[in-house]
């Protein structure tokens, strides 16, 4: 891994988080921790995959009528416009392999998360209870947030 990067200035994020942060109101947990980031130079990551996830997410809310088409065309407008740098290396797949093999009986996408936070040294920032009940209690660096 690269010296140069600080842990203290970077974390990841998940799809889960991503979702609040862009359906919830402006004073609410995911907002507040974005502007901070922001506002302290914090670097945001998360593997390729975070925009599938989130479009999918966003076109099931679409498909149940729980929101309108042109709220998720605005919701994906501004995912886009985060800043995120979505990471795409083959270094993560087989640690990724391991948290699976380890917490999970089934799907290997949340995995990948891990893994990411776990090859840059970082904090992982999820909404996901499931996720969070699996591995909080093992991975310190897993941050669990709340509406």
């Amino acid at each position: 891994m690269r010296e140069e990067i600080d842990p203290d200035i970077r974390v990841v994020v998940d799809s889960n988080f991503i979702v609040r942060l862009l359906t919830k109101r402006p004073e609410s947990p995911y907002a507040t921790l974005w502007r901070e980031w922001e506002s302290n130079g914090t670097a945001v990551y998360a593997p390729s995959l975070l925009p599938y996830e989130v479009t999918n997410a966003f076109w099931r809310f679409e498909n149940s009528g729980t929101l309108s088409s042109s709220a998720v065309t605005s919701s994906i407008d501004r995912m886009n416009d985060l800043q995120i740098e979505l990471v795409s290396t083959s270094e993560i797949h087989l640690e990724a392999l391991e948290f699976v093999r380890r917490y999970w009986e089934s799907k290997a996408y949340d995995s990948h998360f891990l893994a990411l936070a776990q090859f840059l040294e970082c904090d992982l920032w999820t909404s996901d209870k499931k996720l969070y009940k699996r591995v909080g209690r093992h991975l310190s660096w897993v941050q669990f947030v709340d509406d």
